[in-house]
């Protein structure tokens, strides 16, 4: 900025307009929101305390945060990441019966899930200059609640997520 400042200075010296310079009035007063005072804002970079909760929704706006999630019929959620990150485990929880969706939409940021190995896992996610990996290690004797399928669905751009089965 100073640098730009100094040539748009020398360029236009002596006659002197102000209106000429609002751009950098612009970016001072989004720098001074940036890293004014977090008054009234709450942090989300810590770890949560279990939750037994049926269904998750998830927003990381600038932010990042992790949910462990321990209830006995989870069904789904949404999660929602933007210039963020969020971690989401499941690996003390169990799924309700038939289809269980997570709708999940990052853009410049990411989601991780860690899910037991047992669970049966479908990923329905588009991803644009990005990705959504399932990096999980099955169990060999294949899925013992057959019944019970976790979907994950939705929209990557220039972000990813990948699902775990291990911390």
């Amino acid at each position: 900025m100073t640098v730009g400042i100094l040539f748009l200075i020398s360029v236009n010296y002596p006659p002197f307009n102000p209106f000429e310079y609002w751009p950098i009035f612009i970016i001072l007063v989004g720098i001074a929101i940036m890293f004014g005072k977090k008054k009234g804002r709450r942090e989300d970079n810590r770890e949560e305390e279990p939750i037994n909760q049926k269904e998750m929704d998830e927003v990381a706006i600038f932010s990042g945060g992790e949910r462990i999630i321990t209830s006995n019929e989870f069904s789904g959620g949404n999660v929602t990441t933007v210039f963020g990150g969020t971690e989401v485990n499941l690996l003390h929880s169990r799924l309700a019966p038939g289809k269980n969706v997570i709708e999940v939409f990052s853009m410049f940021g990411g989601a991780t899930f860690y899910v037991p190995s047992d669970w049966k896992v479908r990923v329905e996610v588009i991803a644009i200059f990005g990705g959504f990996a399932d990096k999980r290690m099955t169990a060999p004797e294949g899925y013992p609640n057959a019944d019970r399928e976790l979907v994950i669905k939705g929209f990557v751009i220039f972000g990813g997520g990948e699902i775990k089965s291990f911390r």
